[in-house]
């Protein structure tokens, strides 16, 4: 696993070297699993049909705090005028915090990302997208489903 991760990062960061980073839109999603997300992100395009989409997800469990990062690519499919498909892949940082009778503990996760999403542009500044991602984190896997907007400037 370390040397996939390690593979990975490498990839991500030659990728991010040599690209040209074009801001697309901010978005902002809910997100679902056993509990509740919200997450606030950019869309930025790298090439022709390659985005990055770095994300901030802030999850609401029963006990503790958590949060998510993620730096994901998508690689966007054309499948009709309005309508985009994309695969994702990325990385994900995972941070869980809880404090029971006055101790805290920590748990913090370096993950792999890989998904699928879809988005529709209702006009030409505002879109809406779905995503169902599996985050790869030893011992904290995580499924889950995002909808949200996409706001163009």
């Amino acid at each position: 696993m370390k040397k996939l991760l390690l593979a990975l990062v490498f990839c991500v960061s030659a990728i991010a070297a040599n690209a040209q980073f074009q801001f697309k839109s901010l978005d902002v999603s809910a997100n679902f699993r056993s509990d509740f997300g919200l997450g606030v992100g950019a869309t930025l395009e790298t090439f022709e049909n390659l985005d990055f989409s770095p994300k901030f997800t802030l999850f609401f469990p029963s006990a503790g705090t958590e949060f998510m990062v993620d730096a994901d690519f998508h690689y966007n499919f054309n499948v009709a005028p309005q309508w985009q498909i994309y695969p994702i892949v990325g990385l994900a940082y995972f941070h869980h915090g809880i404090t029971v009778n006055g101790q805290s503990a920590n748990v913090d996760k370096l993950g792999v990302n890989l998904g699928v999403g879809g988005r529709y542009n209702v006009t030409e500044r505002l879109g809406i997208f779905a995503e169902g991602k599996y985050s790869w984190l030893r011992d904290a896997d995580k499924a889950y489903l995002s909808i949200g907007v996409n706001i163009r400037f």
